[in-house]
């Protein structure tokens, strides 16, 4: 499954979400297209899951269907079904063409593959929210700064913890140090004791 198909995917998903027809879901999103596709266009785009035609979406369509359905961007690139017939579904991309990669990447690709790529989606995001001012954050933008500087409090009391014990292992090592250097003092001390015996 090609990243264009994982989009049509989602794109099926949350028109049944929202529980519109394909004429429905065109008139929906019409305004954030500037065109009015065909229930033709509509359906094809779909069919792009399984079919022949693999319909490849741009970022300007993806970003209407996040307006129009009334979902987040990440949504139309969350992995389907994991499993199809048996078989593990794979992400079809150029550097993996003939076996595919496991399609969990995608949750990688969307929510960042460890905490500095959290850290640096929290610094950018924080950066614009900086750049509106307060007094344009829409409700949601609130939110999630709100939650982005709860997460960093979280972090930073985590990091503290953990230099914390860092600290304490240090002095536990330099201690455990001093009484090896003891320790093997005591037993040269001892040989030498026996070799003038």
């Amino acid at each position: 499954m090609t990243p264009n198909q994982v989009v049509a995917y989602n794109l099926l998903r949350a028109r049944q979400l929202r529980g519109l027809t394909q004429d429905q879901a065109a008139a929906a999103l019409e305004p954030y297209l500037g065109l009015r596709w065909s229930k033709a266009s509509f359906s094809q785009a779909e069919r792009s899951v399984g079919g022949k035609f693999v319909r490849q979406f741009d970022a300007d369509e993806v970003v209407a269907f996040a307006r129009g359905f009334e979902l987040p961007v990440t949504w139309f690139f969350m992995p389907p079904p994991a499993w199809k017939d048996g078989a593990p579904v794979k992400l079809s991309t150029p550097d993996a063409r003939r076996f595919g990669t496991e399609l969990a990447l995608l949750v990688d690709l969307v929510f960042g593959d460890d905490s500095h790529h959290c850290q640096l989606l929290e610094a950018r995001l924080a950066e614009f929210l900086d750049s509106l001012g307060p007094d344009r954050l829409t409700q949601a933008q609130e939110q999630i700064a709100g939650a982005a500087l709860r997460a960093a409090g979280i972090v930073r009391h985590r990091l503290g913890d953990v230099e914390q014990w860092e600290e304490s292992l240090r002095a536990v090592a330099d201690h455990l140090g001093g009484l090896r250097r003891q320790l093997e003092g005591s037993v040269g001390e001892a040989a030498e004791k026996d070799g003038e015996r």
